[in-house]
């Protein structure tokens, strides 16, 4: 026989922390961004005034699957969406999927289609990110339909994937030579001269301050790029300081800073789940005079090396079409969305929404492009110069 738990208040979540982790340990596919640390710090930091939709499914053979929603409002819609999106429109998470037992995925997802179709409470279900991979892609739609639901699947980011080889050396091959030579140049002056050392931080050490000295190098780095940095906000950099350190307890944390004479030039921000690393953030001092041996390009290309002789299979580079990803050679990967909707009703309310939304932006952005101009006019100008 199975069970459902529903969890609806944060303070219960932790009721399901033994279930969750063995899910994350054992059902395939899933990403860093689906476990147990991740998802509980989003629910501390951002699910406050929102109700959870947590369901765990339990059955003889222990833990079936876990959809992991939380509720929020899309306009006036009421909608269903994952925990570990931050709750807003663009997922502060690169990944998003149910934890669903390997042999009963179809099972699994039945049961929770019927356990949302027992609750009033939502007209919409948001499902942001999905890997191309997911089974959720697979088997939803058709079950959702036959309860009479409508549902749309969209593209939606790309991320950058990196298959590592065996060893490092194969793998510097595939390098440009002018990225080789420029390996070789940093650690002939930077690395061997200089004494520039890569320092991770300690498993053993609350990382808080290696964690603030890699917040302060990418928002130096954001802003001599004239755009804003992922830790603008308080609320998400307290959220990441409080992962980061569950993912530190769980061995799951790789934070690197390069440090030369005490003083931090770089620093990389990942987490390593199975066989893979995920590359979230990275930064460095832009006005530095050490800038000039690219510290970015040498802290990934050392933490690629890392992970070869780590033993792991793939460096994701995540979201994003970053012109610098395109050194490492990444597969190109497709994410998806997916909306249902309880009612036709509810279908066109969110597509009138989406329009006036964008309407909106629109007219936003064309005052902004006219009046940034007038910002940058000079107080006096000469007649006489043309």
């Amino acid at each position: 026989m199975t069970t459902a738990i529903r969890i609806e208040h944060v303070d219960q979540l932790h009721r399901l922390e033994a279930t969750w982790k063995h899910l994350q340990d054992h059902c395939p596919g899933t990403t860093v961004f689906s476990t147990w640390e991740w998802c509980s710090a989003a629910a501390r930091h951002f699910a406050g005034r929102h109700r959870l939709a947590v369901i765990a499914l339990d059955d003889e053979a222990g833990p079936l699957g876990l959809a992991p929603l939380a509720y929020r409002r899309c306009g006036i819609l009421r909608a269903l969406v994952f925990l570990g999106t931050g709750l807003v429109d663009h997922s502060y998470a690169d990944y998003q999927d149910f934890l669903l037992d390997s042999d009963q995925q179809e099972e699994a997802l039945s049961l929770l289609v019927d356990e949302w179709k027992s609750d009033p409470s939502w007209d919409l279900i948001w499902l942001q990110e999905l890997p191309g991979t997911s089974p959720t892609l697979r088997l939803l739609p058709s079950l959702a339909r036959r309860r009479g639901w409508h549902v749309t699947v969209s593209a939606s980011s790309h991320t950058f994937v990196v298959a590592l080889p065996e060893s490092w050396e194969t793998y510097r091959k595939h390098l440009s030579r002018k990225r080789r030579a420029a390996l070789r140049r940093a650690d002939r002056l930077l690395m061997r001269g200089a004494g520039a050392r890569f320092i991770s931080a300690s498993t053993d050490e609350d990382p808080v301050q290696d964690f603030n000295v890699l917040v302060d190098l990418h928002s130096m780095r954001m802003a001599a790029l004239g755009i804003a940095g992922i830790f603008e906000k308080q609320t998400v950099r307290a959220f990441h300081l409080d992962m980061a350190r569950q993912m530190q307890r769980s061995g799951m944390l790789d934070l690197t800073l390069l440090k030369l004479d005490g003083k931090a030039l770089g620093g990389r921000y990942c987490f390593v789940f199975r066989d893979t690393k995920y590359c979230y953030a990275d930064g460095f001092d832009p006005y530095s005079p050490w800038s000039r041996f690219s510290p970015g390009f040498v802290m990934d290309a050392t933490g690629m090396q890392q992970s070869i002789e780590a033993g792991l299979n793939y460096e994701d580079l995540l979201r994003g079409a970053a012109h610098y990803k395109r050194r490492y050679s990444p597969e190109k990967r497709q994410n998806f969305q997916m909306h249902i909707f309880r009612s036709r009703g509810a279908q066109v309310v969110y597509r009138v929404q989406e329009g006036c939304r964008t309407i909106l932006r629109r007219v936003r952005d064309r005052i902004l492009s006219v009046r940034r101009p007038i910002r940058q006019r000079p107080a006096s100008i000469d007649p006489s110069r043309k």
